[in-house]
């Protein structure tokens, strides 16, 4: 249009063209242009083309919809997650976890109910093998006699329950993990006895069969009894380990809900997986070689037992893992071992390239020696349970005896001079010669009357050290020359004392209790099992 045209829009919609874009759905914008006094109407046809279509305009209204709905509907299903995981937490957990609780809580309550749910699990077959031992389904069979058999079972039970207590409870505190071990393994004893006790009776007459039935019930009976007690006796002090802020009464009632889930899980489970092993499932008759071998009392047995073995090895691997994970920090005999290991190795080491190069050189010092050792954290040591338990089975397989009887032997003359170092304190020691062939030998720790903790830590430090350096010089080349020797030992005695005295001393000492307890470890009461037997001398000034 030329230059000095002028140009009017009007707001209005030529009828035709409004009758037009209804039918093909399209917008058209009519101008009303003056040009010379002559009105002329141009439809903008590029308008028309680049205008957006009515159904593209609800696509993308649809579509806009949509996302807002999928993001609104994610947000939802985190908070529920949220809010899901939160009410678990409140539920199964401490409050407050894991700021709460040990660093081991977690790993040690999965295991725990990893091996409760195997326990359910074959306890459903178990049960069920007892049973059919006292006659369920059998003609022959009668209420009274069983009623008789059950508790006969569970007063022997009873009576081996006591006499167990009575044996093993001086050491409950002491050994922690291995009772726990203990008390599962007892268990594991007991499903399998129930299990094949059907196979353990059969074949006989109906007395004989009653007299078997009852002594292999006792059995288990008392391996479930054995089970419960030492379970119950460690759960306190595990317990009492986990509280890291005095929450043990949260921490207990915690682990009653986690028993309660595993113990309707077990339940349910068990149900099932016997329906499935028995052939049960198949009743409708779809499937005629399972039908078969369902009906097939073998085949049902072996998938029983298999079963039960692999569950039973499950129940084993992982309870010694969840018992091998925890860090207690209280000290018992084989952490003590641990945490003086480096240090006692030290020791010796310095004796063998001191000491014994004065026979040699006279210019040498006999002295103690200067060096430093570093001193492990509770979370730094690791015992070895399997000498814990046979040290526990066995107790004349420790190279330290705390706690021994007075040996007449301490009176001669010859060990008087030995003797003389320990005036002052509450200990005495004694080197015992096992083999002589071998050379193998003990050190016996003979506690006085009135000796307090930390006399016997200070006896099992001086133990340690002089056990652990004859058996260096063992190894050396002094070996056999220093057998029988009271000068050496004379010696030896000497510089293992001033060591322990040195390191347990209250200034300073890297071992001395209170140094411990800085590091984390619980040095309120020590739990050696020293034994029962105390020495009190008449004039202990003189003798």
């Amino acid at each position: 249009r030329p230059i000095n045209s002028t140009r009017t829009t009007v707001n209005t919609l030529n009828q035709a063209t409004s009758t037009e874009t209804a039918t093909k759905g399209i917008s058209y914008r009519e101008y009303y242009i003056t040009l010379n006094g002559e009105a002329q109407t141009i439809n903008d046809q590029v308008a028309a083309k680049s205008a957006p279509q009515q159904h593209d305009v609800h696509y993308s209204s649809i579509q806009s919809r949509s996302a807002s709905f999928t993001n609104t509907l994610h947000k939802k299903l985190a908070q529920l997650c949220q809010s899901i995981q939160r009410e678990c937490f409140q539920t199964f957990l401490p409050i407050g976890y894991p700021h709460t609780v040990r660093p081991e809580y977690l790993q040690y309550q999965i295991c725990d109910t990893i091996q409760a749910l195997s326990s359910y699990l074959r306890g459903v077959a178990s049960t069920a093998a007892v049973l059919k031992s006292a006659g369920v389904g059998s003609a022959e069979a009668n209420a009274m006699s069983a009623s008789i058999q059950w508790a006969l079972r569970d007063g022997i039970g009873m009576i081996g329950g006591l006499l167990f207590s009575y044996i093993a409870s001086p050491y409950f505190d002491a050994y922690v993990k291995e009772f726990r071990l203990v008390a599962d393994l007892a268990n594991d004893f007991a499903l399998s006895l129930d299990l094949c006790m059907p196979y353990l009776i059969v074949d006989d007459s109906t007395t004989t069969s009653m007299y078997k039935l009852m002594f292999y019930s006792a059995l288990s009976t008392i391996g479930k009894v054995v089970c419960g007690m030492a379970a119950g006796a460690t759960k306190s002090s595990i317990t009492a380990h986990f509280a890291l802020r005095g929450n043990m009464a949260d921490i207990n009632a915690k682990e009653a809900t986690q028993e309660t889930l595993v113990t309707l899980l077990g339940m349910t489970l068990g149900v099932y997986i016997m329906h499935i092993c028995t052939g049960d499932d198949d009743s409708n008759g779809n499937n005629d070689n399972n039908l078969e071998r369902a009906n097939d009392a073998a085949t049902t047995e072996r998938r029983v037992m298999a079963l039960f073995f692999v569950l039973t090895s499950l129940h084993v691997v992982v309870n010694y893992i969840g018992v091998d994970v925890l860090r207690l920090r209280t000290l018992n005999r084989e952490r003590a071992e641990a945490l003086l290991a480096s240090v006692v190795d030290g020791v010796a080491e310095d004796f063998t390239l001191h000491v014994l190069r004065v026979k040699n050189d006279e210019n040498e010092n006999g002295s103690i020696g200067d060096a430093t050792f570093v001193v492990p954290k509770p979370e730094e040591v690791h015992e070895s349970l399997y000498q814990s338990v046979l040290k526990l089975l066995f107790p004349k397989r420790c190279s330290v005896e705390i706690g021994a009887r007075f040996h007449p032997e301490c009176c001669k003359a010859e060990y008087r001079s030995m003797l003389q170092l320990l005036i002052g304190e509450r200990y005495l020691l004694r080197i015992e010669q096992r083999d002589n062939a071998k050379g193998a030998f003990s050190v016996e720790v003979m506690l006085l009357y009135g000796a307090k903790e930390i006399d016997e830590w200070r006896a099992l430090v001086h133990a340690k050290i002089l056990h652990r350096t004859l058996q260096k010089v063992q190894d050396s080349n002094w070996g056999g020359v220093l057998q029988n020797n009271l000068e050496f030992y004379y010696q030896l005695m000497e510089w293992s004392y001033n060591w322990a005295r040195s390191l347990t001393s209250a200034d300073g000492g890297v071992l001395h209790l209170n140094s411990l307890a800085r590091l984390g470890w619980e040095c309120d009461r020590l739990y050696f099992c020293s034994g029962r037997w105390r020495v009190a001398f008449e004039n202990e000034k003189s003798d």
